[in-house]
């Protein structure tokens, strides 16, 4: 199988849309809202979305913010459904890696199913899921910000994906590398 480039996890999903929406403004978390923006935008190769991301998506309470987020995973990105994964082998990493994380299980369910899928990087905000994991497995865990940072991208670069006139982010320049 084909390894898949990246999967972002609910927060950086939840990111990408408020950068989406037009809202950048300065403050702590900009920089990684922007940086998850410029994941989708400038990789060649839109991100997917694992099913513990569109199972805990499907959780918000809030009716607006999950049917656009929702949305979203159903028509913009790459959606890995359930029956594309051998369900055994993740829950028998599931199992394996709440060892080293007890924090629930839906951060190492998650990873379970990115190493099933051979995703090469899960992007989450999660420092402490990062930081517990990482050395027990091949996905790369990074924050968007991170990642954004590892691709070196050379500035001036054009985005692979651009909005179009009418989109919040059309006349806005401070998304752009």
């Amino acid at each position: 199988m084909k390894e898949v480039p990246i999967a972002f996890d609910s927060n950086t999903l939840t990111y990408f849309l408020t950068a989406n929406g037009g809202n950048l403004q300065p403050g702590v978390l900009a920089p990684e809202v922007v940086a998850a923006l410029r994941l989708f935008l400038y990789l060649d190769g839109i991100p997917h979305i694992l099913p513990q991301t569109s199972r805990e998506t499907a959780s918000i309470r809030d009716a607006a913010k999950r049917d656009e987020h929702l949305n979203w995973i159903w028509y913009h990105f790459e959606e890995v459904l359930p029956e594309w994964l051998d369900a055994a082998q993740v829950e028998r990493r599931t199992q394996e890696l709440l060892q080293w994380d007890r924090s629930g299980g839906s951060d190492c369910r998650m990873l379970a199913e990115a190493e099933n899928y051979h995703v090469a990087v899960i992007i989450s905000k999660d420092t402490a899921f990062r930081k517990r994991l990482q050395q027990h497995t091949r996905v790369k865990l990074r924050s968007a910000g991170d990642y954004w940072a590892e691709l070196a991208l050379p500035r001036g670069i054009g985005p692979v994906l651009e909005p179009k006139r009418g989109h919040p982010l059309f006349d806005l320049e401070s998304w752009r590398w």
